[in-house]
């Protein structure tokens, strides 16, 4: 049975993302971004403009703009991208949360710390209420806003969080996870630095 010309396309789409992973694996970053904007192009007429899986790509593109430094073209992709999870997939989806997270890392490397913070709550609640309190996916958002807040000075803001990351992946995962050890580094450099800062 031959394919539909949208199915093609939406092949076509996909092949085009997976080689721009290939092409940034290589450092072909050119490459990749030609394939990136190709393939979205494709996505969108075929699927339209606020369909989840352009949300994706807008992603990728993003932390590949991202990766080469090239940050105010990678902002509005990441934007355009949570608007469309929050459109199409509700504002509790777990899909949400990772886009927040994604632009809140975005906004921490970059030192922008009130842009990041909200965002970073926001996923933490969503990933909280969809996985659990105890999941080790929970911690690791619990640790990224732990460590938004250390960068912030709030150290006592910090602190809960990171303790309980670490109780969770010595639960979940065992004491001599990477997760595990890097919660508790962390800790140890959260309780230095208010030491310092006591000084």
């Amino acid at each position: 049975m031959k394919k539909q010309a949208g199915e093609e396309n939406f092949d076509l789409a996909v092949s085009l993302n997976n080689l721009a992973k290939l092409q940034i694996s290589k450092g072909n970053y050119e490459d990749a971004e030609a394939l990136y904007l190709q393939a979205i192009e494709i996505r969108e007429k075929v699927l339209g403009a606020e369909h989840p899986d352009m949300a994706i790509f807008l992603n990728n593109l993003a932390l590949l703009y991202k990766s080469q430094g090239k940050l105010s073209e990678a902002e509005p992709l990441y934007v355009r991208s949570i608007m469309i999870r929050e459109k199409v997939l509700g504002p509790e989806h777990p899909d949400l949360a990772k886009a927040l997270d994604n632009l809140a890392r975005f906004y921490y490397v970059q030192g922008k710390y009130e842009e990041a913070e909200p965002l970073c709550r926001r996923a933490l609640e969503i990933r909280e209420k969809f996985l659990g309190p105890e999941h080790p996916d929970t911690a690791t958002f619990l640790n990224n806003l732990a460590l938004l807040y250390k960068s912030q000075g709030k150290f006592d803001e910090a602190e809960p969080l990171l303790t309980r990351a670490l109780e969770i992946s010595r639960k979940e995962l065992g004491a001599k996870h990477p997760a595990t050890t890097t919660y508790l580094s962390n800790l140890a450099n959260l309780y230095d630095a208010k030491i310092k800062n006591a000084d």
